[in-house]
């Protein structure tokens, strides 16, 4: 269970200002409450009741590379952000499209020339209790990738974001060989 006195935001300013060690003893196994899943979601797969976030989930990916470097402000931006996304994806272990793997939220926060992405896995966190898990959050430049399938867009997106939504060139032609493992992300 989410813990909702505590706040994730508290656990980045923790690992910026103090270290993942220190952050660690204070916060390690513990979730976070982000936000309320809006019901036009839970028609798109994203069935939990809330939206959260682990320690781990933050930690590991805090400042991997540049496009997981975000700052205090984009996190507190967050929960209005995945709430009112201009796109949502279904994200696949592969091409073909066969075994979902979880779900990414196209946000509206900018982050350099693409935006911010926040990968989530549905998940049961108790008797009768789903949540939908963040597992990521990273800026995103470029296109989708073949290993995602576009199941929602906001009306009103700009050409900068329409232009983040179309298909990669390459899958337009026969793949040979192992060409797209670049596309294969492990964010």
């Amino acid at each position: 269970m989410a813990t909702k006195d505590r706040n994730f935001i508290e656990v980045v300013i923790t690992i910026n200002n103090e270290g993942k060690e220190v952050a660690s003893k204070l916060y390690r196994q513990q979730y976070f409450f982000v936000a309320q899943t809006p019901v036009f979601m839970k028609n798109y797969g994203l069935r939990g009741e809330s939206f959260t976030i682990s320690y781990g989930a933050i930690s590991r990916h805090f400042g991997k590379d540049p496009d997981h470097n975000l700052s205090k402000e984009i996190w507190e931006q967050l929960p209005t952000a995945i709430t009112n996304p201009f796109a949502i994806t279904e994200y696949y272990r592969e091409i073909e499209h066969e075994h979902l793997q979880g779900y990414r939220i196209y946000t509206s926060i900018q982050l350099g020339e693409g935006y911010v992405v926040v990968g989530v896995d549905v998940k049961v966190a108790g008797r009768n209790l789903l949540v939908n898990s963040i597992t990521t959050v990273f800026g995103k430049t470029g296109r989708i990738t073949e290993f995602e399938v576009e199941i929602y867009r906001n009306e009103k997106i700009n050409p900068q974001q329409a232009a983040l939504l179309k298909r990669p060139n390459s899958s337009q032609y026969p793949s040979i060989g192992d060409s797209n493992c670049k596309d294969k992300e492990n964010s």
